[in-house]
Formats: C-alpha cells, structure tokens, sequence
C-alpha cells in the first residue's frame, strides 16, 4: 500500500548549472529528469564547468548562485544581479553532455 509522505510544494527547473533556476507551474520528465534541468553550463578558459564546488571535472566560480536562468524556447537567458539579461545563443555557453 502506497504511504503518503508530502507534497510538492514547487516545481523548480535549473537550466544553467549552479545558477538559480525558475518556478514552472508544471514539468515534461524525460529520461534524465526535468526536461533542459541543468543542461547548460558556463565554462571558463581552462574549459571547467562553473559549479559551487571543485571537482575533476568542475571548477568553482564565485558570484554564480547570483545570478538566475530561465528558459525562452529552448534559448538559456541568463540574468545578472543588475537585471541585465543575455541569452544563451548570443553569448558563449556550453552544453553539458
């Protein structure tokens, strides 16, 4: 017998890794999860993904979490603290596969 345990109290899609995402009233889950959850990533000259952490394969970037994504289409538009907008295809993004 199922048990109820919570609800969903929000729905929360990161396009951008380690960039605050956006609330969707709904989600498309696909076989990796939210559908575009983390499939961009901004890349510094060394060619390591920005993250809140170091790793192999990450490297931390400071002023990331200030920063918010959304999508329009499929196009990433970051947004910076000052309320300045790029989107994804016009400045040097990449794409985590």
């Amino acid at each position: 017998m199922a048990q109820w345990v919570g609800r969903v109290q929000e729905l929360r899609r990161l396009p951008v890794k380690s960039i605050l995402g956006e609330s969707l009233p709904s989600v498309t889950l696909d076989d990796r999860g939210l559908a575009g959850d983390r499939r961009w990533a901004i890349r510094n000259a060394a060619g390591k993904f920005g993250s809140g952490k170091t790793t192999r394969r990450f490297q931390y970037m400071r002023g990331l979490f200030a920063l918010r994504a959304r999508y329009e289409g499929s196009v990433p538009v970051i947004t910076m603290p000052n309320g300045m907008a790029y989107r994804g295809d016009t400045i040097l993004l990449s794409t985590k596969r």
